[in-house]
């Protein structure tokens, strides 16, 4: 008898029919991303285990009447510093609750997906003993940061034009977060790139993540990205991520993701110099530095398809995106020959 495969990470194609869970090691039916396409990827559930007993979390803490909890996320792709996302935020959670008003559910932008780059993210939660009572105001504060930048991301939050109130409080409440406890909700999802053999891949479709390996085979996932609940053990935790084909990815959200980027790579630089003196920055100043890369980066990335022999489906609308940007129109390289 053979024995079933057990895993963390499990996959289901958007086009499936019975929606039972199967393995994302390539090969497999679901397409992957190609050279060139854009794509987000979004966290639609999260689930925490019925029974306390019997799970990995530290379920004392995270259902404490008097504990706040936040759910967060820290991805990245490539070999970029991994960005912190809040995507929900409650006075307390239930066991066995099924999590799905995210603050933002955005985990990653990616605008032009390049070959030979890694998907990687966690998911946390973490609990904040100390109330910070003024959480309506911290709510709209995360809601309004969501709408402007695309995500909540804590590293924007000094920078951001929220009013004192607003920022106060969720500078507060993450002041907060920071040295209270932190636990992965589940494993870490690290997805290779297309055509990688003996790997789990970059595909369109759905994906859920286990806090430990199970079989997935015997889960199916419903309509409404939830497990089939009669059939989901009560100790089991997990998490739905989506990954989705988009033809034009906002410029203004990869902008600010690219700048939370930033930040979070000089808040690394600073925390570990040596060197006397603080690095400081300015949002805004980040933001118009940061758009005038991306036109340069158009235009290099407009320049290196034009020189190709053949291009992916993904590559020609990346072209014809560019093409179509009114303030690069005079700068664009002609073919020659």
């Amino acid at each position: 008898m053979a024995h079933p495969m057990l895993s963390s990470l499990w996959y289901v194609p958007f086009e499936a029919t019975d929606r039972t869970l199967q393995s994302p090691f390539a090969p497999v039916v679901g397409p992957e991303v190609t050279a060139g396409q854009p794509f987000t990827v979004s966290l639609e559930t999260v689930r925490p285990a019925e029974d306390p007993k019997k799970s990995s979390w530290n379920f004392d803490r995270i259902f404490h009447q008097n504990t706040e909890v936040m759910i967060t996320s820290r991805s990245t792709l490539g070999a970029r510093p991994l960005v912190e996302r809040v995507h929900h935020y409650a006075p307390h959670l239930e066991p066995g609750q099924v999590i799905q008003d995210m603050l933002s559910n955005t985990v990653w932008l990616c605008d032009d997906y390049k070959d030979a780059t890694t998907l990687y993210i966690e998911l946390e939660v973490a609990t904040i003993s100390d109330s910070a009572r003024n959480r309506q105001e911290t709510v709209e504060g995360f809601q309004t940061l969501a709408a402007a930048a695309g995500s909540a991301y804590p590293v924007i939050m000094p920078y951001a034009a929220l009013g004192e109130g607003v920022l106060g409080a969720i500078n507060k409440l993450w002041n907060a977060v920071v040295p209270r406890e932190r636990w992965a909700m589940a494993e870490a999802v690290k997805l290779a790139p297309p055509k990688t053999t003996h790997d789990k891949t970059i595909r369109i479709g759905q994906y859920v993540v286990f806090d430990h390996p199970v079989d997935g085979t015997s889960y199916r996932l419903q309509d409404n990205a939830v497990l089939d609940g009669d059939k989901v053990s009560s100790h089991i935790s997990y998490a739905v991520l989506r990954i989705d084909p988009v033809q034009d990815v906002s410029n203004d959200f990869v902008v600010s993701q690219r700048v939370a980027t930033l930040l979070t790579q000089l808040q690394a630089d600073r925390e570990g110099a040596s060197r006397a003196g603080a690095i400081k920055t300015s949002f805004g100043y980040l933001t118009d530095t940061l758009e005038s890369y991306t036109n340069f980066t158009d235009l290099q990335r407009y320049q290196e398809l034009l020189g190709k022999a053949s291009l992916t489906d993904g590559e020609k609308q990346q072209m014809q995106r560019i093409a179509g940007r009114p303030e690069l129109k005079d700068f664009l390289p002609k073919k020659q020959g």
